[in-house]
């Protein structure tokens, strides 16, 4: 598992964030669903590597959104409309591999998918 936040790491981070901000990386190789009833989360994706818990999705009605994704206990939470469970729960089954961004800043989070693709010409 990656440690504590570092400042300046050299990685590719999303547009308009710079490097020099404090961000966590958290790789990982399986998930597990949980899906709930009378929860404040519709649903969550557990995500671990070698087992170990390492990050969590979770899905809201878009209205119960929080404004800032959370880190706690070196594990980051981060939150997504509903709307997006299919578009990310399909990343996840299709894309590999695949790590979260933290930004302990702003509390941006971020699921990244490393393999950079070929653009394509649909003529």
């Amino acid at each position: 598992m990656n440690e504590k936040p570092q400042s300046g790491i050299n990685i590719d981070t999303p547009e308009g964030e710079s490097p020099e901000q404090d961000w966590i990386r958290r790789d990982f190789d399986s998930y597990k669903l949980w899906y709930n009833s009378r929860y404040p989360y519709e649903a969550i994706i557990r995500c671990y590597d070698r087992g170990n818990l390492v990050g969590k999705l979770a899905f809201l009605e878009d209205a119960d959104l929080p404004m800032h994704n959370h880190y706690s206990r070196e594990i980051p939470l981060i939150h997504y409309p509903l709307h997006r469970f299919q578009d990310i729960l399909a990343l996840l089954q299709q894309e590999h591999p695949v790590h979260f961004l933290y930004n302990t800043l702003n509390h941006t989070g971020h699921i990244v998918v490393e393999a950079v693709r070929p653009a394509t010409d649909k003529d």
